[in-house]
């Protein structure tokens, strides 16, 4: 085989190419009503049949797909299905201890919103914790977390109050090789325009985007939606004492600001809109090695012989 005459170091550089997603985690998603197994990879450009090449490109490749790349799996549904399976010991249980002890980033979404938000909130975290006897050498955890425009750490229930937080950093600790945390902040209802990070700029300019018209703007905040430099100061300074708690516990924050719609979907019709979708995609694919090609099915066995 002409892979196997190259020299081990161009072999490497050649499963890296191949191997790694370097424009972002590898995602999934689930596919419904078929809870049990049906998570599949929704990022593409990775070549995971060279796995299958033979028993050594298998040996020598698999750590890099599992170590070197980032995984994100889909938050918990909003449904009772807390004796169900959960997406991240799904993948797991298909990829076998072996590759499992192979992973090192990680990404999860705690849930910040709706009806089961306060009971689910932890499960990811949890379902890893689970799993830290095969999951051994996870250095990097990336966690995502919406914050409404009034959430702060004083607020009690809200999920960046220090008690959550204090949950976060209590679960964290049992994660035996992690070295790193990153907080993927999403402030929603956040988006203060482009005067919000230039208090000297156009004064005049731009809107406090709340989400909401301005007579409930006025009887909820007490405030318009008209651009107030006090205004700006105050959610700059709300911004700030978010990082500033997230910072003080060693994570390192990303913030992003997301405009609130006045139409947003809440989180059931989200989830039967996502069910009607998926049911509907499900149905018309009749063909069963197009699922196998989709699906994340790796061999487990080393690769042919």
């Amino acid at each position: 085989m002409e892979l196997m005459s190259t020299a081990t170091e161009i072999r490497l550089a050649i499963y890296e190419k191949l191997l790694i997603q370097h424009d972002g985690p590898i995602s999934f998603r689930l596919h419904y009503p078929d809870f049990r197994s049906e998570l599949t990879k929704t990022t593409s450009g990775l070549c995971p049949a060279l796995l299958r090449v033979s028993k050594q490109v298998y040996a020598e490749a698999i750590s890099i797909l599992y170590s070197k790349n980032r995984f994100r799996f889909p938050e918990s549904p909003l449904v009772d299905n807390r004796t169900g399976p959960h997406p991240i010991a799904v993948f797991l249980d298909e990829i076998g201890p072996h590759n499992a002890s192979l992973l090192r980033h990680v990404c999860v979404t705690l849930l910040g919103e709706g009806w089961l938000a306060k009971e689910l909130q932890f499960r990811e975290l949890d379902v890893l914790r689970v799993h830290t006897d095969v999951c051994i050498a996870i250095t990097t955890l990336e966690l995502t977390l919406t914050v409404e425009l009034f959430d702060l750490p004083e607020t009690p229930g809200s999920p960046v109050s220090r008690v959550s937080l204090d949950t976060v950093s209590k679960r964290l600790k049992e994660f035996p090789s992690l070295q790193r945390v990153r907080i993927d902040l999403r402030l929603l209802g956040w988006d203060m325009g482009s005067d919000a990070d230039d208090e000297e700029g156009d004064r005049d300019g731009g809107v406090v985007s709340l989400g909401h018209d301005e007579e409930q703007q006025e009887q909820m905040h007490g405030f318009d939606g008209e651009t107030d430099i006090t205004l700006l100061r105050q959610l700059k300074a709300r911004r700030e004492a978010l990082i500033k708690e997230m910072d003080g516990r060693g994570w390192v924050t990303n913030v992003t600001e997301v405009p609130s719609m006045d139409d947003t979907w809440d989180d059931t019709e989200s989830w039967e809109l996502g069910y009607h979708d998926d049911f509907m995609y499900e149905r018309d694919q009749d063909d069963d090695s197009l699922w196998r090609h989709m699906r994340w099915d790796y061999a487990d066995d080393g690769g042919p012989a």
